[in-house]
């Protein structure tokens, strides 16, 4: 009895000495905003400024957070496409709280959303006049052939 007594204070001792293992977690959230007929610029500032949120949320919420990434989506008239996307880890965070520093922007939402409407591209292309094809076929026939 002694011995498993001994034996099971000694597991335990040695159970409380290990140290605990902190495990790093990684947060993704993705968040969609209604665009409403207002300007693009309004909409981007309200992205980021929601993506600030989640962000200070998401740290608030998890201490054993390390990196959160939050997306925002943006949805206007049935189209969903993608506005910006902040990932930042709990440090850098915590160093700088500033949702344009962590910020990647997709230039082209503005256009599928259609806030912006792209003027189409016209390529000139010219042909080259009958005379001057007929002159070059005509002068094919008469070169010599140096292989012969």
């Amino acid at each position: 009895m002694n011995a498993h007594r001994a034996i099971f204070t000694s597991l335990v001792v040695i159970l409380l000495n290990i140290p605990t293992v902190a495990w790093a977690e990684d947060k993704q959230i993705s968040y969609t905003l209604n665009a409403p007929n207002g300007s693009y610029q309004a909409l981007i500032e309200q992205a980021e400024a929601w993506a600030g949120k989640l962000i200070e949320q998401a740290f608030t919420q998890n201490s054993s957070l390390t990196e959160v990434a939050v997306s925002i989506i943006g949805e206007r008239n049935g189209q969903e496409v993608p506005l910006l996307t902040a990932k930042v880890s709990r440090a850098n965070w915590q160093e700088s709280p500033q949702t344009r520093s962590w910020t990647q922007y997709y230039s082209s939402s503005a256009v599928l959303l259609g806030f912006k409407q792209v003027q189409p591209r016209t390529n000139v292309v010219r042909l080259p006049n009958r005379e001057f094809l007929n002159r070059d076929v005509a002068s094919s026939h008469q070169e010599s052939n140096f292989y012969q």
